[in-house]
């Protein structure tokens, strides 16, 4: 008798606890009700059970929910408690694309703040308005659009050199490869930097910010992952928080000798690259 009294307290406390979430969870359920899912979806765990962790076989589920949804025109994957809508068809993005009344990310993009704090791709509010607006007449300067096309061909031309040295005997993974291209470009359209990534150079930093990407997307589609309390404690969340220093303080000694570049130049009356064609995409 005291045995099931116990549990009973316990369920009414967890209940209280958890009141928000579960009020949360019903509205969102009765919101979402009529979004087609998968048949397989189950009641709070949601498609959860049925996502693989391998990040390969989890993007070939993606590819099975696609070919089950493709003819309607949104699809919702459940992850636990939380829906991810997926569009089919236009009409249904116009709504979302054709204002600036839908700018507050969704809570995916709480797992970039340690990294990215709030830039132009996570800030929401007057602080988005204002960073887009400092932001737009860079993609209407030509000569910085020009410059920035002339690194895309360098590097494209470094992947391409990889690409064509590879065996082909066995099948390979092209993420690192794409990855450390697409880092180079922004690095050095960015912040001025080239960092070498294609040549393995600053592979400290290369490997930190590869690992931090695997890290943030890995958290985000697995539940347990998400409270910070219980992801520090993991060993994913130890190794997150060892790449995000590496980051960092690469990031910090870039903007350092950048700030003391723009200064020498102030002094020597030369125009830095600093407040050249790269300080609007360096802001960002």
């Amino acid at each position: 008798m005291i045995f099931i009294s116990l549990i009973l307290l316990f369920i009414i406390l967890i209940f209280f606890a958890f009141k928000k979430s579960i009020a949360h969870y019903i509205k969102i359920s009765q919101t979402y009700k009529r979004i087609p899912c998968s048949p397989s979806k189950l009641p709070v765990l949601g498609d959860i059970l049925t996502l693989p962790l391998n990040p390969y076989k989890f993007t070939k589920k993606l590819g099975e929910f696609y070919e089950y949804a493709k003819y309607k025109d949104m699809f919702c994957i459940w992850l636990g408690t939380h829906p991810l809508l997926v569009f089919f068809h236009p009409v249904g993005l116009e709504h979302f694309f054709s204002g600036t009344k839908h700018i507050t990310k969704s809570t995916d993009y709480i797992y970039l703040l340690p990294w990215l704090r709030t830039g132009l791709l996570t800030s929401a509010g007057t602080k988005w308005k204002n960073r887009r607006r400092i932001l737009t007449p860079a993609f209407h300067d030509k000569d910085l659009l020009t410059n920035s096309v002339d690194i895309f061909n360098e590097q494209a031309a470094i992947l391409i050199q990889r690409l064509a040295s590879m065996k082909l005997d066995k099948e390979i993974n092209l993420y690192s490869y794409i990855a450390s291209c697409a880092l180079d470009i922004i690095c050095e359209t960015a912040m001025g930097l080239n960092i070498g990534a294609q040549h393995q150079n600053n592979s400290e930093y290369v490997d930190a910010v590869l690992k931090l990407t695997d890290l943030v997307l890995k958290r985000q589609r697995m539940p347990w992952m998400w409270p910070d309390f219980l992801f520090n404690l993991l060993p994913e969340g130890r190794e997150h928080n060892r790449c995000l220093n590496i980051v960092h303080q690469f990031t910090k000694k870039v903007i350092d000798d950048r700030a003391q570049d723009f200064h020498a130049n102030q002094i020597h009356g030369k125009r830095s690259a600093f407040l050249g064609n790269n300080y609007l995409l360096f802001i960002f």
